[in-house]
This record gives structure tokens, sequence and C-alpha cells, in this order.
């Protein structure tokens, strides 16, 4: 009989043998290289995005219309603690007229008429406003104020009425004052009979003694390219009078920042200058030109206009926001921004879908904030035109119609705490 044995042989799975190893491995190898692959693939395409890119941006800034500078004399507009209150007046208020497109500057003969230069270059009267006989009249109809001019464009900005006449600041072409019983235009000052040559007429305002003073923007940008002022962020400005006596025209301020609206005080003495650029309004004693004060707002003003009930009312079309205050360091994304953006550049660094507008009293400090924050009612406001104690009308360079307000709401007050929840 044999030995018996215990031992438990165990079956050995079958290998992969030598070629099938070497399957798993190319496998393998394969799967790596495809990796590789795709990760070079990345890698160029982002290589030639970056390239194209950079190609790009430098043509765009090495091609930029605009040739920006730092800006080191603005102020942050969040410091400002009024900034930071909000309320909706302005929405107490109702749109008329909207068949009329930017209606920027807003005067008011004792009549009660209305006058309003428009986007498309009419100088309109508004007859009888608000009753079943209003009308609408079309004051340059057959009037060729351009012709022969050497400029084809026109944009009726700032108005004003003095002594039965009817003043206009137009963008392109000068100062013309308009005969409000025969409707008789006649030049005042040409946009060349200055040098060097007015670019971007604005504002103006008349003296008691019939001296004009009018802002020139900038020297070099017209009112098509408005946001080049605001990005570039040089100094080019202008204030000028033409005195009634003589005719002459004399040079009051230069090197002031996008100067836009202006008005002069009661007294006479001091000129209120809203330079868009710094978000601020300079003071200027009209006997020196030296700029006395400086007052600091949390965006870029527009025509400023006396109160009847005293103090002057301030519009503030473009709120300042952080991206205004960081591209201030940095002219070469400014320039990049003018030269891809163009004209769109200006929503690149102000707030425009809101309507604000503040009161300063007679020491030119602020009294009264009004706003429609959301811009519901009144949009990018370039005028306050208060027509009867209390009751106001609106201006606007962008939006339609004309914001009649009958009667304001109680206001933020400079001095007051802020609402619950602001």
């Amino acid at each position: 009989m044999g030995k018996s044995s215990n031992t438990v042989r165990l079956r050995r799975k079958p290998g992969l043998g030598e070629k099938g190893k070497k399957a798993q491995i190319d496998i393998r190898k394969e799967d790596v290289n495809k990796s590789t692959n795709c990760l070079q693939n990345l890698c160029f395409v982002l290589t030639a995005l970056i390239c194209v890119g950079s190609a790009f941006l430098g043509y765009a800034y090495a091609s930029s219309p605009i040739s920006s500078v730092i800006v080191l004399d603005s102020h942050d507009a969040t410091d400002i603690i009024w900034n930071r209150k909000y309320n909706s007046n302005l929405q107490n208020g109702r749109k008329v007229l909207t068949e009329l497109l930017g209606p920027e500057s807003i005067a008011v003969d004792q009549q009660g008429n209305w006058y309003a230069g428009l986007s498309d270059g009419r100088l309109i009267k508004v007859t009888n406003p608000g009753s079943p006989s209003e009308a609408v009249v079309d004051m340059t109809h057959g009037v060729a104020y351009t012709a022969d001019a050497g400029r084809s464009l026109k944009r009726p900005l700032g108005l004003r009425i003095f002594q039965q006449k009817l003043y206009v600041a137009d963008a392109y072409q000068g100062i013309f004052s308009v005969d409000l019983k025969t409707q008789a235009w006649e030049k005042v000052i040409g946009f060349n009979e200055v040098s060097p040559e007015l670019q971007f007429v604005n504002d103006l305002t008349i003296s008691e003694g019939g001296d004009i003073y009018f802002t020139d923007v900038c020297a070099r940008w017209q009112y098509s390219q408005m946001a080049y002022t605001v990005l570039e962020g040089r100094c080019t400005g202008r204030v000028y009078r033409i005195s009634r006596n003589t005719t002459t025209i004399k040079l009051i301020k230069d090197n002031l920042c996008s100067p836009n609206g202006i008005e002069i005080t009661r007294d006479e003495a001091k000129l209120l200058v809203s330079e868009v650029a710094r978000r601020r309004i300079s003071v200027i004693d009209i006997a020196s030109t030296m700029i006395e004060k400086k007052i600091l707002l949390h965006g870029g003003a527009d025509n400023i206009r006396r109160s009847p009930s005293g103090g002057y009312w301030v519009p503030i079309p473009t709120l300042s926001h952080w991206a205004e205050r960081y591209l201030e360091r940095y002219p070469i994304i400014r320039d990049i921004a003018g030269k891809i953006l163009g004209s769109n550049a200006m929503s690149l660094v102000n707030i425009m879908h809101q309507g604000t507008i503040i009161k300063l009293n007679e020491e030119l400090e602020i009294q009264e904030i009004h706003q429609d924050s959301s811009g519901k009612v009144a949009r990018t406001i370039t005028q306050v035109q208060e027509y009867e104690p209390g009751k106001l009308l609106l201006g606007s360079f962008t939006e339609a119609g004309i914001v009649k307000i009958d009667k304001l709401l109680p206001p933020y007050r400079g001095d007051t705490p802020s609402p619950p929840g602001h």
C-alpha cells in the first residue's frame, strides 16, 4: 500500500505570457502618448491665444486715438458719506414729450414756453406745455447756421434766456442767439474765431450786464468723442468771457478737467464750473481767476442752474464706480479701452442708469440730494430747471422726453442720518 499525501496543489492562473505583457505595455504607452498630445495641443492653443491676444492688445494700444495720463488729483467717491444715501424722490415725476430725444438743456421764458436742444441738432420750442393746444416748433427749420462754417455737425447744448433772446451753446459751432419774437438767428462767436479753435462748447451763463461766460470742454476732442475726454484724463478745458460792450473774447481759466456746466453766483463774483473728469465743482473768483474752492462729488456734474428759492441745482448724470478709480492709475488700459470700445467706453467708468440731483445752498454746501437710483423715471440728468418754486423740469443728454416734477418729496439732507437699511 502506498503512502498517502495530504498536500493540496493550487492551480496557478494562466499568465499573460510575453505577448500579453507587451500588448498591455503598448496600450499604456498609447494612453500616455494621447494624454501628452492632448496636453501639447492645449498648450499650443493657449500659447496661440496668448500671442494673438497680446498682439491685438498691443495693436489696440499702439493705434489708440487717445494718449491717457495717470490721474493723481482725483478723490475716492466712496469716501463721501452722502454718496451712500439713497432715495427715490425723482420717481415722483413723469415723462412728457417722449418724442424728444436728448433734451440736454432746458430754458423757460416769461410766457411759460419751453426750449430745448435735441440730439438730432434741432432747437425746439414747446408752446402751451401740458395744455390741449401744446405744440412743438422747430426753431432750426430753414436756418442754415452751419453753412460755410467748416463743420457740418450741430448739437445745441447749454441754453440761456437774456433780454428776449435765447442764447445757445452749440457743441460744434460756437455761441448763437435767437430773437424770441422774430426767431432771427445771430452768431455771437464761431468756433474758428478763437485760437486755438473751440472744440467742444458746452454751457454758458450770462451776467446782469450781458457778459457771456462759456465752457470749452477739451482742446482736442469734440462732442461725438466725449468718452475720450474722460478716459484720457488730461486737463485742457477752458472758460471764456465774451464782453457785451466790446464783443471781445477773453480766456478766463485754462487747464480745467473737462469743464461742463457753468453758473455765475448771485453776487456775480464767482463762477461755478463742473469739472466732469475729476468729479468736482471748481469755484473760480472772477476778479483774480483763481480757484477758491473745490466741491467734491460722487460723479461728474453737468449744467448748474440757480434756484429761484435760493441755492443752486446740480445734476449728476454719471456716477463713479470702482472701475473708474482703478483705471485712473493705469493709462495703458484706458488707451486700449478707447480703441476697442470707442464712444461706448463711458459705460466702463461711469454708472449711467440712474438719476441724481443735488442742491447747494448759498454758501455752496450740499443741502439736498434727490435720486432715482434705479432709473425708473429719470436717467442721466443733465439739467434741473426750476420753472416755479418747487416745480422742476429735468433734461437728459441720452434719454427721450422731459421729466416734469410738480412736487419734490422731502430730500435727504447732508446733516441727517441715512434711512434704516441704507
